[in-house]
């Protein structure tokens, strides 16, 4: 990577990673790239991970991006990235569960349509059990 991409302060690694894997993998030839697919990268994290909405117009943008990514990942399937048929990324990495909140927890089972119910430790051998 040409550029320097900064960690903010309060970003997750695990978000910071997989945002370098998406410029990284764009390679951006200039700045004003650079800094588009920076921006485009955060909207991606706040959109899947944070359940932000944006306009129709940002959130067309952002899912033709992930077109674009899975095409280029299809024809390099050595990448380490994956796109799943809803259009968004799927990184290969390990989710610590024990790391996260019950309200984290909480949300990714409420995005498995899985029961929300019981102590932190039950939420997550409930996803455990249920992860793909």
């Amino acid at each position: 990577m040409k550029f320097n991409l900064i960690k903010n302060k309060y970003e997750l690694n695990k978000h910071f990673e997989i945002r370098k894997k998406i410029i990284d993998f764009y390679d951006p030839k200039n700045n004003q790239d650079f800094i588009y697919i920076n921006n485009l990268s955060h909207i991606y994290i706040n959109m899947k991970f944070l359940n932000c909405t944006y306009n129709s117009k940002t959130e067309k943008i952002v899912n033709n991006l992930l077109e674009k990514l899975n095409k280029k990942i299809n024809k390099n399937s050595n990448k380490n990235i994956n796109i799943n048929n809803s259009k968004s990324i799927k990184l290969k990495t390990d989710i610590n569960f024990n790391t996260l909140k019950v309200a984290e927890l909480k949300n990714l089972l409420k995005k498995k349509k899985l029961s929300v119910s019981g102590k932190k430790s039950e939420l997550i051998q409930r996803l455990k059990t249920n992860s793909h």
